[in-house]
């Protein structure tokens, strides 16, 4: 067998492994809940069960006593589409699947067309793909990280006048599978970038280049249009507008340097989150053995562009209080997320950097060599491929419950439909808040919820559902901070437990002193409280304990609390 035939089933078998956990496990494996079960995710459940995805002119009455359409995501997009015709998990399944390997197909074009052409390169081209293509990032992103090289093979195609219609079909699609305010801007402003560097130096402009920005633009304006309109027509008034950066952000050189550093050497864990400092110390040695001009010019280039990235995300709380007073564009949108490139910019950087390894002697196996190591150090940083892969062979993993959750618990299907059964009132008539674990769930399970982690939503709202924690925020500062300079999570917060920890069926937690303001809930239509861990004091603030109901494939155990006994 000859390397080619090595390198291309090598790279299958490692895929094959990479994708087993999930597709053995099922519903029973682990997806990682922060910014995602808890909130996104959730997001492309609710336009499907709301039936809105396609209707651009609605409310969803699901959560917050009724969202404004616009302020989720568009449904001219692959994902969304997915949720639509699949069931959730299926969809999560098969996004999950075609994000990596476009990661995979992108990255390897991409090297093999513009960076490493030669057959004796082809070692670095087929292992740098794969170690990029394991990179742990979030599937409700879509392609808005991993497809990032995809895109550039296509726009460096069109810069060199040598494109084709699959080049046209990238450029266009590429924004129905990816988002805008999380990559497309982003995207497009670096390809502006190099049309105009290509401008000043041939002094010509490229009009093929120039078409293929502006077609990848207007599709995003296309498919966002909601967005764009809602902004700028000022259609409400969001809760964003409130953001209290003297709070979020406080201007201390010491934290932005940190931030800086903190993404320089393990990238943003929404972009996709790995360890560089291997392909840092690669970089280094090429950049100090090779004596040719033009690839110590490449070594650097992608150093500071990385090196820039991160320091405009470190120092951008400066950025936002500086304009703060001025407009409200930074609080609406966050334009420090050219962090989603670094992924594709770090690779590039390793790829660029064996190829001076590769012509030493022994250069064939030294590269392999760290090829392994860097694919190591990417698969270790993904802990959802880790904690399944332990799963699928059954070993105990020795970290919390609830860093280990499967989907099937988490989300706990039959247990919300036994509360569902036994309340026996469409869910559409009445409102619920929940206790000691995220609102997403119930919202997944066809519940109406005042609660909810959303990006966007009315200001209104967020004062109205106020009131209901507003003695809970009395007591405990940070809380009160949390919420009232930020408010995405508008949750039913208590002063006895935390807000960031999941509490289980096992779990000894209780609510002895709940300030709920249940008045408040009941004029929002509220009637039931849905609890993980005991109210001892329910009767107290005119709420009754109702049923407890537990599940063997849950992770719960939920306290069913209601304003009026149960008829």
């Amino acid at each position: 067998m000859n390397i080619d035939n090595l390198l291309k089933w090598g790279t299958f078998t490692i895929l094959v492994i990479f994708f087993l956990p999930l597709l053995w496990l099922g519903q029973d494996a682990f997806v990682t809940i922060h910014d995602n079960l808890d909130s996104d995710y959730l997001y492309l459940r609710l336009l499907d069960i709301s039936h809105t995805a396609f209707d651009f002119n609605s409310t969803i009455f699901n959560v917050m006593n009724g969202l404004p359409r616009s302020a989720m995501r568009s449904g001219i997009n692959l994902e969304v589409l997915s949720f639509v015709v699949f069931e959730p998990f299926t969809a999560y399944t098969i996004n999950y699947l075609l994000i990596h390997l476009i990661g995979f197909a992108g990255m390897y074009l991409l090297l093999k067309k513009h960076f490493l052409p030669n057959p004796n390169q082809q070692v670095i081209v087929w292992g740098t793909a794969l170690a990029f293509s394991v990179v742990s990032t979030y599937m409700v992103h879509g392609i808005s990280s991993l497809g990032q090289p995809l895109y550039f093979y296509a726009i460096l195609n069109f810069r060199k006048n040598k494109f084709r219609l699959s080049d046209w079909l990238i450029v266009v699609l590429f924004p129905i599978y990816s988002f805008l305010v999380w990559a497309g801007f982003f995207s497009v402003i670096c390809a502006g970038i190099i049309l105009i560097y290509d401008w000043i130096n041939l002094k010509k402009l490229n009009q093929a280049l120039l078409a293929a920005i502006l077609s990848t633009g207007l599709v995003y304006s296309l498919v966002e249009f909601q967005l764009i309109y809602s902004f700028f027509s000022k259609a409400y008034t969001s809760h964003r507008t409130e953001f209290n950066y003297d709070l979020l952000m406080p201007l201390k050189s010491g934290i932005c340097f940190r931030e800086t550093f903190i993404s320089f050497i393990k990238t943003y864990y929404h972009a996709g989150e790995f360890f560089t400092i291997f392909i840092f110390i690669i970089a280094l040695i090429s950049l100090a053995a090779d004596k040719k001009f033009h690839q110590k010019r490449k070594i650097i280039s992608l150093l500071l562009t990385i090196l820039g990235i991160c320091l405009f995300h470190g120092f951008y709380r400066f950025f936002v209080q500086g304009l703060a007073s001025v407009t409200e564009l930074p609080k609406a949108f966050q334009f420090d997320r050219f962090y989603f490139l670094l992924p594709m910019i770090w690779y590039l950087l390793f790829a660029i950097s064996l190829d001076t390894v590769l012509r030493w002697k022994n250069g064939f196996l030294l590269t392999i060599l760290a090829i392994f190591i860097q694919l190591s150090i990417t698969l270790n940083s993904n802990r959802e491929f880790l904690v399944n892969l332990d799963k699928m062979f059954g070993n105990p993993l020795s970290l919390p419950k609830e860093k280990t959750i499967s989907y099937r618990a988490f989300y706990a299907e039959n247990q919300f439909g036994a509360i569902r059964d036994f309340i026996a009132i469409p869910q559409a008539d009445y409102r619920v808040i929940c206790v000691g674990f995220h609102p997403a769930i119930a919202q997944y399970n066809g519940f109406y919820t005042l609660d909810s982690y959303q990006n966007n939503y009315l200001l209104g709202y967020k004062h109205q559902f106020r009131k209901i924690i507003e003695n809970e925020l009395a007591v405990d500062k940070k809380m009160k901070e949390y919420f009232d300079a930020w408010g995405c999570r508008a949750y039913a917060f208590s002063h006895e437990i935390r807000a960031d920890i999941l509490y289980h069926k096992t779990s000894k937690a209780a609510i002895n002193n709940s300030r709920l303001n249940i008045e408040a809930f009941k004029q929002m239509n509220g009637k039931y409280v849905l609890s993980s861990v005991p109210i001892n004091n329910a009767g107290e603030i005119g709420l009754v304990q109702e049923k407890v109901f537990d599940d063997n494939d849950s992770f719960w155990k939920i306290y069913l609390y209601s304003t009026t006994t149960k008829n």
